[in-house]
């Protein structure tokens, strides 16, 4: 695919990407900025790794990549929450 190409895909599915971020943003603690540029993230890497010779729409596909994308965004800060918390337990 060429640039102009992945850069359609990416302005054409923006609502895509947003409509997931609305889903995500009041079930968890995370700023709405963050989970924006994590979706927006997760949409380039979709439109870069997207396989026109498949049976599969974009927009399919893509929801998939920037999900997993907020997704691991979401696990890491819990265990940034549970260290922190680990550690407040066993200071002085």
């Amino acid at each position: 695919m060429t640039k102009e190409e992945i850069n359609n895909l990416i302005l054409e599915n923006e609502k895509l990407a947003y409509s997931i971020v609305h889903r995500y943003r009041n079930k968890f603690k995370i700023d709405y900025e963050d989970l924006k540029s994590t979706a927006i993230l997760g949409l380039v890497k979709a439109a870069n790794t997207f396989d026109n010779s498949k049976e599969t729409k974009f927009s399919s596909y893509a929801y998939i990549v920037i999900e997993n994308e907020i997704l691991m965004v979401l696990r890491s800060e819990q265990k940034l929450t549970r260290i922190n918390s680990f550690e407040e337990k066993f200071k002085d």
